[in-house]
């Protein structure tokens, strides 16, 4: 069941706006009116997420108010009175019929948006156009929607296919299939069980992870790592050929392939002054979507390598820096001499491919030319 109509070409989908039909002329729209269920709740019922009552008199200013609140996904009417549910994930919010002697009253349920669209519009930073339209398409297992920013902005960007079981996980769009094998978040993984056994109870299976439904569980369910899905919840995870197939499309000196939505940033440029001759350098990996930094656990899962090499530097001038791990984000380079040096930040899979790089400039001046020019400017 789904609370809007769509249409498709390839992997370009474009949602209708339920708010934007409710306020035109929702009485009159088909459409609409099957997207409201009679008699029905969520099926997480009280923990479906946060409800919220609102001071309304009618079911029409009801759904009128959680369209103008972004954080409102469901708009439930009962026993006459308003609630808005900011639901804790899709799954949870799906309404099943009530049970004869639960609710003698109807009731009205419209989902209004979902969790992902509501997270969407919270995050964004409006970048003055659209991401995707019929043309440009989304990376892999992710769909082009349209979501309404605030009341006047609505912009199409790409979210992660929901209607097939994909949510976007530490800034990845993943497979998370909601009845499989329940976990303890904090448990160790058994990387070479396959057999089920009463005493794995708890922990997953070789490349499976515990993942909780939300950011608020405090439990989770066993889902593929990343590169890796499952055709249905009793099989194993295989690799992901479709992913594994993804091209790697590269613009200016930064490299982002489709399927893993990673930045490197090398830090800002600087300068330093003679006889100080060594220098921090510190990047981050960041999600592009959200801009968070990706967790060093997450690289390493993927057998990935980050190190800093010399690209370039003025008089020929060389530096050690050989010694680096397969995930080294932080590295103190000594015995610069003067000049300018420029150090980049790599990224790259297990195959080698570079998935993301930047540059970092590092000026290295001598103090007796500091002291020249600062001379000359005397009067």
């Amino acid at each position: 069941m789904s609370n809007i109509y769509q249409w498709s070409t390839f992997r370009f989908v474009i949602r209708i706006d339920v708010c934007s039909v409710w306020s035109s002329d929702w009485k009159h729209s088909t459409e609409l009116k099957e997207l409201i269920y009679t008699s029905v709740k969520p099926i997480g019922d009280s923990d479906a997420g946060k409800y919220s009552k609102i001071k309304v008199n009618s079911w029409v200013e009801c759904v009128a108010q959680c369209c103008l609140f972004n954080r409102c996904n469901v708009a439930y009417w009962i026993s006459s009175t308003c609630l808005h549910i900011e639901c804790l994930s899709d799954e949870l919010c799906k309404p099943i019929n009530i049970v004869n002697g639960d609710i003698n009253d109807d009731t009205l349920y419209l989902k209004v948006r979902s969790v992902q669209s509501t997270a969407a519009a919270i995050d964004y930073d409006d970048p003055g156009f659209d991401e995707c339209n019929e043309t440009k398409l989304c990376p892999t297992n992710e769909q082009c929607e349209q979501v309404s920013i605030n009341a006047q902005l609505k912009r199409n960007i790409c979210l992660c296919d929901g209607n097939n079981d994909y949510r976007r996980i530490k800034g990845v769009c993943r497979q998370y299939l909601p009845h499989t094998k329940p976990c303890a978040i904090y448990e160790t993984d058994y990387e070479n069980n396959d057999d089920d056994d009463d005493d794995d109870r708890g922990k997953c299976k070789r490349n499976e992870e515990c993942l909780p439904p939300s950011d608020r569980a405090k439990h989770g369910y066993c889902q593929c790592k990343l590169g890796f899905i499952r055709k249905d919840a009793d099989r194993k995870c295989v690799i992901d050929k479709q992913e594994n197939l993804s091209t790697v499309s590269s613009t200016k000196s930064t490299s982002i392939s489709s399927l893993y939505d990673f930045d490197v940033q090398a830090g800002d440029d600087q300068t330093i002054i003679l006889p100080h001759n060594e220098v921090d350098l510190s990047g981050h990996v960041l999600y592009k979507s959200n801009k968070k930094e990706v967790d060093i656990s997450i690289l390493k899962n993927q057998k990935f390598t980050l190190f800093w090499s010399l690209k370039s530097s003025t008089n020929g001038a060389t530096v050690d820096i050989s010694h680096q791990e397969d995930l080294t984000s932080h590295i103190l380079v000594k015995q610069l001499r003067e000049g300018i040096y420029e150090f980049e930040l790599k990224l790259n899979d297990k195959q080698g491919t570079t998935l993301a790089s930047d540059i970092v400039k590092i000026e290295v001046l001598s103090s007796k030319k500091i002291k020249r020019k600062t001379s000359c400017k005397l009067p």
